[in-house]
């Protein structure tokens, strides 16, 4: 098996075996031999256990799974209204992470299918977690998607203009993207900038 699962290890012998090196941590629960190639598809068998059937993950968590980065720590999974609500109670396991459940359009987009779990597309994963997440890890992981590429800040715009303002959050993602909107723009051209190809230099031909 290519996760190691510390519920069935527990604490200490899962601590040990990231001390001896053997396995890296991936989330709370889960960790990977140093031999497994990690891949998207990987990453979502990690949150596979604590994505309820019928929902698509979104947030920060999603952001994770295509992209990898640090582990948000929580999981934020979208349904269709009514059918799951507030916070999972996964407070009695330290070793379980906290499941948020909303309704939006990433469940009504029907998110894309990596591995186990339905995933929402990068830029839907961006703008629900500037809505929902906590911003200390949301923006970063917001400015980080936009620097490296992997979303653009017209995706963005699109996504943000979809979104529903009757909904739960909305006027706290308005807020944040208020604010964040000229710094994503300010790494959106300097992004471009850098991958510009520069000019070659003419040299005189020598007799």
């Amino acid at each position: 098996m290519f996760l190691v699962d510390s519920t069935a290890l527990g604490r200490a012998g899962f601590s040990r075996m990231v001390r001896d090196g053997v396995v890296r941590p991936a989330t709370r629960r889960f960790g990977l031999p140093l031999d497994i190639e990690v891949t998207a598809g990987v990453r979502a068998c990690c949150v596979a256990p604590s994505v309820p059937a019928h929902t698509v993950l979104s947030g920060a968590a999603g952001l994770w799974v295509w992209h990898g980065g640090k582990w948000p720590g929580e999981l934020t999974v979208v349904g269709e209204r009514g059918l799951h609500r507030g916070v999972a109670d996964h407070e009695s396991s330290p070793l379980r992470d906290r499941v948020t459940f909303h309704s939006g359009l990433a469940w009504r987009d029907g998110g894309v299918r990596v591995g186990p779990v339905a995933v929402a597309n990068t830029a839907r994963c961006c703008v629900d977690a500037l809505r929902w997440d906590g911003h200390r890890n949301a923006i970063p992981v917001v400015v980080e998607a936009v620097m490296t590429g992997n979303v653009s800040l017209t995706d963005l715009q699109v996504e943000v203009g979809r979104d529903d303002p009757r909904g739960s959050g909305y006027s706290r993602l308005r807020e944040v993207w208020r604010v964040l909107y000229p710094v994503l723009s300010t790494v959106d051209l300097a992004r471009k900038q850098e991958s510009r190809p520069r000019p070659r230099m003419r040299t005189e031909p020598t007799s």
